[in-house]
């Protein structure tokens, strides 16, 4: 792990992804830049763009930020996206193509669960969550246990996608869906901040310079 304190080289290298093993298939070398945008208030949880001068149709781009530091070089994996929606503009001497991406969520957001589908009470909620992204995404998912149980049939709106409806499942229980950089879908437990217990309070008697006094005096003349 390098020393973020000091300075580094740092770059980054983009990977398509293989969708059957999740591994990195191979090294793009035309992607000119990217962006990365992380949202919690969105379904998918967030979504990337990129600019490249190959057409590379419809697949997962893994983006890793490179670091070298005192001659170690390391990777992180910053994000898993799904590209689709391509456009592109030329000059008549180079091609840019503006990719739209997606976190593997998305998937789950084009296609709806058949009318009148429900999943029935007093199945466990993470196992039936688990079997459902499962089933309708290529990502992988990691499996979690809890003993909470669904508390009536819970069937499907006529305007569910999988998306919503899984959704509102895990919400039956004390968890909910997130991604880690490499595109794995977690369930992760609900915490309230308020329960957290702080390791250090800071106060004016530890910490005067959260509360610096200040006083400004001008005379008569300016």
């Amino acid at each position: 792990m390098p020393d973020w304190s000091k300075s580094m080289k740092q770059t980054f290298e983009y990977y398509e992804v293989d969708p059957n093993t999740w591994h990195d298939k191979r090294l793009i070398t035309t992607i000119i830049d990217s962006t990365i945008e992380r949202d919690s208030g969105a379904e998918t949880l967030g979504s990337a763009s990129f600019n490249t001068s190959e057409i590379l149709g419809e697949c997962y781009i893994r983006v890793y930020l490179v670091t070298i530091q005192n001659g170690i070089r390391e990777r992180f994996p910053l994000g898993t996206f799904l590209v689709q929606s391509p456009s592109y503009s030329f000059d008549g001497k180079i091609k840019n193509l503006s990719l739209d991406a997606y976190t593997p969520l998305i998937e789950l957001k084009e296609k709806q669960p058949d009318i009148g589908f429900f999943t029935p009470k007093d199945r466990n909620v993470l196992e039936e969550t688990y079997r459902l992204i499962n089933d309708h995404l290529r990502a992988p998912v990691i499996k979690t246990s809890s003993e909470e149980l669904v508390p009536y049939d819970f069937v499907s709106d006529i305007n569910d996608t999988w998306m919503t409806y899984i959704t509102d499942l895990i919400a039956l229980s004390n968890y909910y869906i997130n991604i880690d950089p490499m595109g794995r879908i977690l369930f992760e437990p609900k915490q309230m901040k308020g329960a957290l217990k702080p390791i250090w309070i800071y106060n004016d008697d530890n910490s005067s310079i959260l509360y610096p006094s200040i006083t400004l005096e001008k005379d008569l003349y300016g």
